[in-house]
């Protein structure tokens, strides 16, 4: 068998597999990005969302600053938009994750005080609505609002304590 053929063969072969591998592949990949996009707080693959989320934070410090903000918007959200629904359960999953991103964004802020300042604005401003979630969830979601409530505003006044130079992380 000549040469070119030999190698028609040998692909020709192997080609079908190759297509059904890599299309289950592909598929496989869409579905776990799904589940992860689509998994809200208190779902089955809400810790893995957030532990994406994590991952791919720039390494820029700038940048990181900003999709930590980001970050804590998307957390009061859901929030928010489990108080709307009632899911209490959900409210509280939100609440951690943000409790998480708050820590995380504090000690992000390191010593630049722009960002610290802006820190401690945007989580000022997320008192306010955390205080309008409280009378709308059943009293256990209550209750991990009033707690979230209470460290936001102890990490803002970390942050307002902090010296020019001091590194909270």
């Amino acid at each position: 068998v000549p040469p070119a053929s030999r190698h028609r063969l040998v692909f020709g072969r192997y080609r079908m597999p190759a297509v059904v591998a890599a299309t289950l592949l592909l598929v496989g990949v869409l579905t776990v990005g799904a589940a992860l996009a689509g998994s809200g707080p208190g779902g089955a693959f809400y810790a893995a969302r957030l532990w994406v989320e994590e991952q791919t934070l720039p390494a820029d410090a700038n940048a990181r600053a900003t999709a930590q903000m980001a970050r804590l918007d998307a957390r009061l959200g859901e929030a928010a938009a489990a108080a709307e629904t009632g899911n209490g359960a959900a409210v509280t999953a939100a609440l951690e994750a943000y409790r998480a991103a708050a820590d995380a964004a504090l000690s992000g802020a390191g010593a630049d005080p722009r960002r610290r300042e802006h820190l401690a604005a945007q989580l000022g401003r997320h008192v306010a609505v955390l205080d309008t979630l409280v009378p709308r969830v059943p009293d256990r979601a209550s209750e991990a609002i009033q707690a979230a409530v209470d460290r936001t505003e102890d990490r803002i006044q970390e942050i307002l304590a902090l010296p020019p130079d001091a590194n909270p992380g």
